[in-house]
């Protein structure tokens, strides 16, 4: 559903605890998203985490920026539940990282949504990502 590049020190020593408390961090703002999806508070809190040149793209294809997702998922039913699994985190550059994960999400009468999700930033502001089947929106 969107992708977070997200800048990091970079220290060999340490780099296994930093990637571990990174990915955790990543996979906690991840859930507070699902979360919102769930208790239709979705708008509100993607309209804030999203930045203004962001765009999500559909499992059909379509690219919505900001201002339309925040509008779609104003009218889109809740999900009942979602599953986060086999999150890590994949460099993206010299200070930056990108937070990989397959997503599972059920609303009533248990549509399933699969997503892979990619979440990257330097500002901790979403940017990018994807999901299917479609269509799709939060």
């Amino acid at each position: 559903m969107m992708a977070r590049v997200l800048s990091r020190p970079m220290a060999d020593n340490v780099g296994d605890m930093l990637d571990s408390d990174l990915r955790a961090t990543l996979v906690d703002v991840e859930r507070l998203g699902w979360d919102s999806l769930c208790d239709s508070t979705g708008a509100d809190f993607y309209g804030k985490i999203m930045t203004e040149d962001a765009v999500m793209v559909l499992a059909n294809g379509a690219v919505m920026d900001r201002s339309a997702v925040v509008d779609a998922l104003r009218q889109a039913p809740p999900w009942r539940r979602y599953d986060i699994s086999d999150a890590r985190l994949i460099e993206a550059g010299l200070d930056s990282v990108v937070l990989v994960y397959v997503g599972s999400a059920y609303r009533d009468g248990d549509d399933l949504i699969s997503t892979v999700r990619c979440r990257a930033s330097t500002s901790g502001e979403a940017t990018n990502g994807a999901s299917s089947p479609g269509p799709y929106v939060g």
